[in-house]
């Protein structure tokens, strides 16, 4: 029996066909609309509709076994709820995306095993995909650039936080408790970027925030298994990195900051590069198990479950219990 989506109603009834959905089955009564005892009228009001609790209704009335098989003459296909016919995959979906509305939600954590190609433009492609190998390669100088900085600094004039009269003196020496410290920032930062904006549902009334969150983070779990949109591509990365610099140099000051930031770097690499490895990687021992376990029940089974791979990084047994809840 042939299979329609939602696309292939709308072309029939382009074509001025009357076509149904009741119990995941599609029905044309387009030739049937003049002997409704209901009236054509009615037909047309709901053509391209799931009319099953429609026509349970007591209002205008429910149908009787009789009409359900008179409509089973017109069966012409089951109807198919997935949401790939959202878009056109032969075409970049950059511009697409916005216009899904109220049905993106539920599209992009529908996920499929295919490539996403967001711009025509070669150049814009090229730099929203990264190869897991550019993570360190372009961050691990900056990091120890950062690191240096903050030495030199420190060791010139030592920083006195958060105050001069009431503050404790930070020197070189105090450099791998700061450097901890940015690691364990970066932990909790990633929890709540994730909970409270990669994985907030975005007003459908507005395209640009569809959009925004599409290329954020719904892309990813629209195709988890791309492996070039696993881990965070270099340009929008330096461009969150001055955000979060700017941030702790704010309210650190620079010396402290630059060696807070440097382990913040750490802790994003950590992240990323372990992110890659649990969706194409062999996961060895009890600790990558139950993470592999946890990430793949996240994309596949729940994906508003928001403790994230940071947080479970430093703290397994919760992914255990998370787990367990889902099971």
């Amino acid at each position: 029996m042939p299979v329609f989506s939602e696309k292939d109603i709308q072309a029939k009834i382009e074509k001025g066909r009357i076509v149904l959905v009741n119990s995941e089955k599609v029905y044309d009564v387009t030739e049937f609309a003049e002997r409704h005892p209901g009236g054509k009228e009615y037909l047309h009001q709901n053509k391209g509709e799931d009319v099953t609790a429609l026509m349970q209704k007591q209002t205008p009335h429910q149908h009787s076994s009789a009409a359900y098989s008179i409509l089973n003459k017109y069966c012409i296909g089951t109807y198919s709820r997935k949401h790939d016919d959202l878009v056109d995959w032969s075409k970049p979906i950059f511009w697409q995306v916005p216009h899904i509305g109220e049905r993106y939600f539920e599209w992009v954590h529908q996920p499929v095993d295919k490539p996403i190609r967001l711009f025509h433009s070669d150049f814009c492609e090229f730099f929203s995909v990264c190869k897991w190998w550019i993570v360190p390669l372009f961050w691990t100088p900056v990091m120890f650039i950062l690191l240096w900085l903050s030495y030199t600094k420190l060791a010139e004039t030592p920083a006195v936080w958060p105050s001069p009269e009431y503050g404790f003196t930070i020197t070189p020496h105090h450099m791998p408790v700061v450097f901890a410290l940015g690691v364990l920032f970066w932990t909790f930062d990633e929890y709540a970027i994730h909970r409270w904006l990669f994985h907030l549902r975005p007003p459908h009334q507005y395209p640009f925030l569809i959009l925004m969150h599409f290329i954020l983070h719904g892309q990813h779990h629209k195709s988890p298994m791309d492996k070039g949109r696993l881990v965070f591509p270099t340009v929008p990365a330096c461009l969150l990195a001055i955000v979060f610099y700017s941030l702790y140099a704010s309210i650190f000051g620079t010396s402290i900051a630059l060696c807070l930031f440097a382990g913040t770097i750490a802790g994003y690499m950590a992240y990323d590069l372990v992110h890659y490895y649990l969706h194409h990687g062999v996961a060895y021992g009890t600790y990558f198990k139950n993470l592999k376990k946890y990430h793949v029940k996240h994309h596949f089974k729940n994906q508003q479950l928001v403790l994230k791979a940071a947080t479970i990084y430093l703290l397994p047994q919760l992914a255990d219990q998370e787990s367990s809840n889902l099971n």
